[in-house]
């Protein structure tokens, strides 16, 4: 239990020190300071990006050390509760008291004050936070995901351990933006894995919040409510906050730079609300290249508002022009570092990252195929084939879930509501460049928030049906987001005892994770000059340097040179290697790419040092065999 407590508080000073360093930046920005929820959510926000930046920059220069990141979070985290307590005391109650948003509803009736019933707004976050909760006992417990293990937690490992950026050819992503693997290496620093995993959990939270921050000019204060608790009830956001990933970062910027651009658009407010949706557009692009999805759809949105003239072209110009300068300020310097260094700065497809973190590493990685001219006309079907049938896409943890599919048709009989239109203009934009594009369902995930807004207006609009279809599709959406808290709550029924401290950390792992038994050995017989090539991409419980070598001989080519069977010890001892780790699956399916196997088997002067075998409650049972390179000049 004590080791979860330190990782909380680690994780509060992170959040106390991002609002530090993000409320004068806010305040200059114009965000308002009547409304508590705005000023908490856009200065954590703005400060998460700039430690991330900050970090960055310490890594360009080699200087990311632990007393550097561990003082400089102390200093911002006093820095925070000094500004929580000064606006506290020095502002009255009147100014303190968050502002109650004006809401007219369409064609005339109740104005402002309307809210959803209490009975609804209790039972809809009563489930979101059992949901919340069951995701946090998830993120709680050591990290476990191969994608994490593998590129995402194993860079952050990698930058710490060096004090900066450093050369890593052979890792897929090295040279991509780099702002959320900034956030892990803010949490390794400070704590360990679990503080750094818990990072992402805080992004799915927030962007919970930013939904509310989104929806609140457009639905009012109880119905923004009840579509930020939609959010976190969405099975893949609730999945991704259990792991050390990216699309949580990613819906949370995106949902901001959305509900920025709305607030200088279609609410007409101060165009410095542009300079806050490029800050978070940026920022969403220097998490992942996924974000030029959201970039093309709110493009799209924006050449519909100047032809609809939602706000005066010359402003509508004048702030593309301040939000796209903005955007590459902040998400510049990541490609930038990547052109300066002549590499691709886009990282592997996300079916790749998903393979290695499963059982299968294929032997070349490839993009999804372009959608053929009979897919372009499935278009139409992609909602219910996304929905039902998730696994096409990329599986079932990730999807949007059923709410959305039963209740988004209601948009159909409900009235128009100012606002909202734009709202589900990019959403329809992002679906179709989606689809074109990536055609991964967890790539879906940052257009939950406007989807809900959505959801939560169809709901307000049920309110004037007959008694008896109303208490039928309430009965009927109670029961859909009762199985999704349900569902996340049994999702991380494992990770109940490691998180409440009744089962150590190290035992959680020898069960749950297959790498982690190999590592421990690893470690314990590794010296210093020690350099693994591993069939398997999860490396970052090894001590010693790893190198996956589906990636090795993608670049490198290695196996080509292997022309006899002792040339591997020679050609491998030649790049640097000195031991190499093999896989194998023990349940007889598909498996790892057999050719390194082939290779290292073949080659008498490879010898086996150590096997061990390990079994996972999460994936098939494994075989580990740790062998050395023969000493061949």
């Amino acid at each position: 239990m004590l080791e979860s407590v330190v990782s909380l508080l680690a994780l509060g000073a992170m959040g106390l020190a991002a609002f530090g360093l993000g409320r004068p930046i806010a305040r200059r920005l114009g965000v308002p300071a009547e409304d508590a929820l705005e000023v908490a959510v856009w200065s954590a926000t703005i400060g998460a990006i700039a430690f991330g930046l900050a970090l960055g920059l310490l890594g360009l220069v080699g200087a990311i050390w632990r007393p550097v990141v561990g003082i400089g979070t102390l200093a911002a985290a006093f820095w925070g509760a000094g500004q929580i307590v000064w606006e506290r005391l020095s502002a009255d109650r009147a100014a303190r008291k968050p502002r109650e948003i004006e809401f007219a509803w369409p064609g005339g009736g109740a104005g402002a004050g309307q809210g959803p019933p209490r009975w609804l707004a209790r039972l809809v976050w009563a489930l979101a936070g059992a949901a919340c909760l069951g995701s946090l006992a998830g993120a709680l417990a050591p990290p476990t995901s191969g994608e994490a293990l593998a590129h995402h937690l194993e860079l952050a490992k990698r930058f710490l351990a060096a004090g900066g950026f450093v050369d890593l050819p052979y890792h897929d992503g090295a040279t991509g933006p780099l702002l959320v693997e900034m956030g892990y290496l803010w949490g390794l620093a400070l704590e360990g894995p679990v503080a750094a995993q818990l990072v992402h959990w805080a992004w799915g939270t927030l962007f919970a919040l930013a939904t509310v921050v989104l929806a609140r000019p457009i639905l009012g204060k109880g119905w923004a409510w009840l579509a930020g608790g939609l959010v976190v009830l969405t099975p893949g956001v609730n999945h991704q906050m259990t792991a050390a990933l990216d699309v949580a970062a990613l819906a949370a910027l995106a949902t901001l730079a959305l509900a920025a651009w709305w607030r200088a658009t279609v609410g007409r407010e101060d165009r410095r609300w542009f300079a806050l949706a490029g800050l978070t557009g940026g920022a969403a692009l220097g998490v992942t290249p996924v974000a030029v999805l959201f970039v093309l759809s709110t493009g799209a949105a924006w050449i519909g508002a100047a032809v609809r003239r939602h706000a005066p072209r010359r402003t509508l110009l004048e702030g593309a022009a301040i939000a796209m300068a903005v955007a590459v300020a902040t998400a510049g310097p990541w490609y930038a570092r990547a052109a300066w260094r002549g590499e691709n700065p886009l990282p592997p497809t996300w079916d790749r990252m998903a393979d290695v973190a499963a059982d299968v590493t294929p032997v070349q990685g490839t993009a999804p195929a372009p959608p053929s001219a009979r897919a372009l006309l499935e278009l139409p079907a992609a909602p219910w084939q996304v929905t039902m049938r998730p696994e096409r896409f990329g599986g079932r943890a990730d999807q949007l879930g059923v709410v959305y599919l039963a209740a988004l048709p209601g948009l159909a009989f409900a009235r128009r509501l100012r606002g909202l239109g734009m709202l589900l203009a990019v959403a329809g934009a992002y679906v179709l460049a989606w689809y074109l594009l990536a055609r991964d369902v967890r790539s879906l995930l940052p257009i939950a928030g406007c989807l809900a807004v959505g959801v939560a207006w169809v709901a307000m609009e049920s309110r004037r049906m007959a008694a008896a279809p109303r208490r039928m599709a309430a009965a009927v959406g109670v029961a859909i987001l009762s199985v999704s808290a349900v569902v996340a709550m049994a999702h991380t029924r494992e990770q109940w005892a490691v998180a409440a401290g009744v089962e150590p950390r190290e035992q959680y792992l020898a069960r749950r994770e297959p790498s982690f038994a190999a590592a421990s050995v690893t470690n314990l017989m590794a010296q210093g000059h020690w350099r693994l090539l591993s069939q398997d991409g999860r490396a970052f419980y090894f001590e010693p340097p790893v190198v996956c070598e589906p990636v090795f001989r993608r670049v490198a080519g290695y196996d080509r040179a292997v022309r006899e069977p002792s040339d591997l010890s020679r050609v491998l001892r030649r790049a640097g290697f000195t031991h190499l780790v093999l896989v194998e699956r023990l349940d007889g399916g598909a498996g790892f790419d057999p050719t390194f196997t082939q290779l290292a088997e073949a080659d008498p002067t490879v010898r086996e040092i150590a096997a061990f075998r390990a079994a996972s409650s999460g994936l098939a049972a494994r075989r580990y065999r740790l062998l050395q390179l023969g000493d061949v000049r």
